[in-house]
């Protein structure tokens, strides 16, 4: 009891000399006032694009010019790559990683909507064009098999001939390609069919994070897998599945 006393003097005594005890400091340090975007940086084709969709929507200048970056890269990097001026001149595709991080009410799903308008359109067309090439793709291949097994039929007698007939016959009809560039929430194994038989060029885009961190590609077995695949393709370099089938995707 005495030693208690003796511990509460002193507190008392350090207080009416010192003051009350310094609060306890945060972890982390306050962030500074942000930047302004270089937005002029983006150039005389991306920068008023990028002004037109912040006088129409009223978001962050930030956010816009985020948007119009993702788009373009979609639009371009099926056409250009870039050539880094270290390790010899390497080449690498012009794809980029973008993370926008607002407040609810910013507007970024909107800035998205306003930037890809032109990419949802072609889609759009893509899928037109695709449903009337799909029948037109069937018919073939049903003429193409009955030609083929016609062929076998007359010459089963002489392999060389039904080689011949076959030789003759052609490939069999290449299958339409998928009318798709977008994808949400993706996982690798679905990425890869659609680079498989889809366009040599895809955007994963999504205004919720949670859709891509919460999804089926970023479950605690698929998450070190997704983002190590996506790196290699960020990166340039082809994946190579073959769990039941072959299959290689390259960049």
């Amino acid at each position: 009891m005495i030693e208690m006393k003796t511990i509460a003097a002193k507190v008392v005594d350090n207080f009416l000399q010192h003051g009350p005890p310094e609060s306890p400091r945060p972890l982390m340090r306050a962030l500074p006032p942000a930047e302004l975007f270089p937005v002029d940086a983006l150039g005389p084709v991306l920068a008023p694009a990028a002004k037109a969709i912040h006088d129409r929507v009223q978001a962050p200048m930030a956010i816009c010019a985020q948007s119009v970056l993702g788009t373009a890269a979609l639009v371009t990097q099926g056409y250009v790559n870039v050539e880094l001026p270290i390790g010899g001149k390497r080449v690498k595709p012009i794809s980029s990683y973008l993370v926008t991080v607002a407040e609810s009410g910013e507007r970024k799903t909107e800035a998205d909507f306003q930037a890809s308008w032109a990419i949802r359109k072609h889609e759009e067309d893509l899928r037109e064009k695709h449903d009337a090439a799909r029948q037109s793709y069937e018919n073939d291949k049903i003429a193409w098999e009955k030609a083929r097994d016609e062929a076998v039929k007359k010459t089963k007698s002489n392999r060389a001939a039904t080689k011949l007939a076959l030789d003759n016959l052609g490939p069999s009809p290449n299958e339409p390609l998928l009318p798709r560039l977008t994808c949400g929430e993706p996982t690798i194994e679905g990425l890869v069919k659609v680079f498989v038989k889809g366009w040599p060029s895809l955007g994963l885009f999504s205004d919720e994070g949670g859709m891509f961190v919460g999804g089926h590609g970023m479950t605690t077995e698929a998450k070190l897998r997704t983002v190590s695949n996506l790196s290699r393709l960020w990166d340039g370099n082809p994946i190579d599945r073959m769990p039941f089938a072959p299959a290689c995707v390259g960049t």
